[in-house]
């Protein structure tokens, strides 16, 4: 991956006739900001030609990627990283939170090898749609301010309230610049466990599960005993990407964990196999892997070692709480139960009315008899 690091340079600066230079130049005028990215100090302190060399070699190496990708183009026929396996553990390398870049900097690069007519942010936007991170949505991309690649996703996953405007109208990422320890949340005294029950006994207790057609992965909502969940599709790249995307909300100040709390809620509902099976059938879960028991294990480990706190931050803490009164109300579980033990097939339908007519029928002949012996007497 070196050597294909140094031919997609050679592209960048034969393509924008622009030399080596011109790019160091443009990653050292950032050199000040990009240290203050990190909570650690960087290396190379005696020798900044090679901090800077090193930036330059994988920042350009990012920008290659997503032009390549784009499909205007500039991929060549013999280029073995479009080989499909290559490519795709390219794609999640590039997602790793071990691997990111201050996004200034690929923005300075991208300009210096664009000349600025092309937008950094729509060509990540469509390597997202191309390779299945992210569905279409209506966010406005362009006023986003991300912090590097991975945080750009998470934005366009979070609600549009969630981010926080600048002074200068833009959309700035709701996390805190730098890399901090993660501290576990401290649960106040009074602060509720809240918690509700696997996709198999919402089921039973007469939640219909129901696919929203939306392309906000988050937007779960519970109406009138119906809970709406957006299409979760499950492939290789998934575990990744989620794991990756709840970390950075895990290390980082941000002020609510969107995806930490999505992956709390699909963890409670995806509990067995058959919870998997049951949202499958609904259309809910689409399952690239095959075997149920793969899709249950990825989304039960998603929350290991994950902090979440239940206060008024908990974005789904309204959602727990109706379904919640919901499933513990009686009257509700009496219909599931009617429904599900009696009205399950048309035969079984067709059964409970033949023996209610009977039973009216009965009752009908018992008390004619009553009436004609009273009569008779």
């Amino acid at each position: 991956m070196e050597e294909k690091k140094m031919i997609y340079l050679n592209d960048f600066l034969q393509r924008n006739n622009v030399n080596l230079w011109q790019c160091f130049e443009t990653v050292r005028e950032g050199l000040e900001g990009l240290r203050s990215c990190y909570a650690e100090d960087l290396r190379y302190k005696e020798n900044e030609l090679e901090l800077v060399k090193i930036i330059v070699v994988d920042a350009v190496f990012v920008v290659e990627v997503l032009l390549k990708c784009s499909g205007i183009g500039l991929r060549g026929d013999n280029d073995r990283m479009f080989n499909e396996w290559i490519l795709s553990a390219v794609r999640t390398e590039l997602l790793l939170l071990e691997n990111q870049l201050p996004f200034f900097i690929l923005e300075d690069l991208w300009w210096l090898g664009t000349k600025g007519y092309l937008s950094l942010k729509r060509y990540c936007y469509d390597f997202f749609l191309q390779n299945n991170f992210l569905k279409e949505n209506e966010k406005c991309w362009e006023q986003l301010r991300p912090k590097h690649l991975l945080d750009l996703l998470r934005m366009f996953y979070e609600p549009a309230s969630s981010t926080a405007q600048g002074q200068d109208g833009q959309q700035h990422s709701s996390c805190a610049a730098q890399t901090v320890l993660c501290i576990p949340n401290a649960k106040a005294e009074d602060e509720p466990v809240l918690c509700i029950p696997n996709a198999t006994r919402l089921h039973e207790a007469g939640v219909e599960l129901k696919m929203t057609k939306t392309n906000e992965l988050l937007d779960i909502v519970f109406t009138n005993g119906t809970l709406e969940i957006p299409v979760l599709e499950i492939s290789d790249d998934t575990e990744s990407i989620l794991r990756n995307l709840i970390a950075f909300e895990q290390c980082h100040n941000c002020k609510k964990s969107y995806l930490s709390h999505y992956a709390r809620v699909m963890d409670y509902i995806i509990n067995t196999p058959k919870d998997v099976d049951l949202l499958v059938e609904k259309g809910i879960v689409v399952n690239l892997l095959g075997h149920s028991d793969d899709v249950c294990t990825i989304i039960n480990r998603l929350g290991d070692g994950v902090s979440i706190s239940f206060g008024t931050n908990f974005h789904y803490a309204r959602l727990y709480k109706e379904v919640d009164s919901h499933c513990k109300t009686p009257w509700h579980q009496w219909k599931a139960t009617l429904k599900h033990d009696y009205f399950n097939t048309p035969w079984a339908i067709i059964s409970f009315i033949a023996a209610v007519v009977l039973i009216v029928l009965t009752i009908i002949q018992t008390a004619c008899s009553i009436i004609s012996t009273k009569n008779g007497k």
